[in-house]
């Protein structure tokens, strides 16, 4: 990957959480849809949902990828019964906790751009009086 910065890969973060949501929101209209929730309203709290189901997609991501949610028993026996030198597994270690940062970072801003979604159709569906 090259180095080109903080904005290009901000702007590529964003991209593929955009990317993320359209796919959320068309999977999200579908289930409305069939489901009969056709109003304006309901779809925007499938929205809320898919927003936090999103969220706890990522952090689920981090827990596995830092080794969290992962046997001990087998961390014991994948790191001892390696021929793979130690230094080789700590590299591989941190790349697979980086990937899976890195897919949080896009899915939670994914998830945060649902919820700001939602937040601004509350304003405009139920305005104040």
């Amino acid at each position: 990957m090259k180095n080109t910065g903080c904005l290009p890969l901000l702007g590529r973060y964003l991209r593929n959480a955009l990317l993320i949501d359209t796919g959320i929101l068309i999977v999200v209209g579908a289930i409305c849809w069939f489901s009969g929730w056709r109003r304006p309203e309901q779809f925007f709290e499938g929205v809320f949902i898919a927003a936090l189901l999103t969220l706890i997609a990522g952090g689920a991501s981090v827990l596995g990828g830092s080794g969290l949610l992962k046997n001990p028993e087998g961390l014991y026996l994948e790191n001892r019964a390696s021929t793979v030198s130690y230094d080789r597994r700590i590299k591989r270690m941190a790349s697979e906790m980086m990937e899976s940062q890195s897919f949080l970072l896009q899915v939670g801003l994914a998830g945060l751009l649902l919820l700001a979604l939602f937040l601004l159709s509350t304003l405009f569906l139920h305005p104040s009086n």
